[in-house]
């Protein structure tokens, strides 16, 4: 396949070198050529322009922040003014919602697809082809309880929180109320703040209030739904 780079820092170089070894003809573009140069040993061709780098079925950006790829993606000579009707657009950096979403309005009318592929992992990652792509939440919830909070506790309650499965309640809310009421006793006992206890205590509350006592004490995630509007996420609307 064809493919463009835009974006050879430290992430950028390891994962344009693994699309060479991949097999895909690869062509790279930076701002400061000379990052290019061990890529350009590997294989890869050099890209003058960023509309050079458009030239293929796919052109994937790995860039510092939002400014960034605003600079390479608008504009005369810009990727959506290069890119080929159908072609795609892949955007691995990091970026705010608002501009996901204008990149993907903007590639849409041009007639391109758009990918918002942000990946986790440190340079030494991209190298070695270990970097992971968030697709959906059931995913990301695997991602996480597989590496950084590879424990019960998280595997469990993060896989009952990404599926919605809040009944029948493993451990009821109206449980978790009372063990935290506890905790909140013996800290107050003992002189030792706990915010977040607190803060647990009010969701459960709100939970409670809401109809959600005969979940698991998990729905308190739906929390985060609510206050963002999502109406047909409410606990009392959860069951498996």
């Amino acid at each position: 396949m064809e493919i463009g780079f835009i974006g050879l820092g430290n992430m950028g170089r390891g994962m344009a070198a693994n699309l060479l070894k991949a097999g895909h003809h690869v062509s790279v573009y930076n701002r400061c050529a000379a990052k290019a140069e061990a890529l350009l040993q590997q294989g890869a061709t050099t890209a003058r322009t960023i509309a050079e780098a458009c030239g293929g079925a796919v052109v994937f950006t790995m860039l510092a922040d939002h400014q960034a790829v605003e600079n390479v993606t608008f504009g005369d000579g810009g990727i959506v003014a290069s890119l080929k009707r159908g072609a795609t657009h892949v955007s691995s950096s990091t970026i705010s919602v608002a501009m996901s979403q204008r990149l993907a309005a903007a590639h849409a009318e041009a007639g391109q697809q758009y990918a918002a592929a942000p990946v986790f992992g440190r340079p030494e990652a991209a190298s070695a082809a270990k970097l992971f792509v968030i697709v959906d939440r059931l995913q990301y919830v695997d991602i996480l309880t597989s590496t950084l909070f590879a424990a019960p506790a998280y595997q469990t309650y993060g896989g009952l929180i990404a599926r919605r499965e809040f009944e029948p309640a493993g451990f009821a809310a109206t449980l978790g109320l009372k063990d935290i009421r506890l905790v909140l006793a013996a800290t107050e006992q003992l002189h030792v703040p706990l915010p977040v206890a607190g803060l647990l205590r009010d969701r459960l509350l709100t939970l409670l209030a809401t109809g959600g006592w005969q979940l698991d004490w998990s729905a308190v995630a739906t929390h985060a739904d609510r206050e963002a509007g999502n109406a047909s996420t409410s606990a009392s609307d959860h069951s498996a």
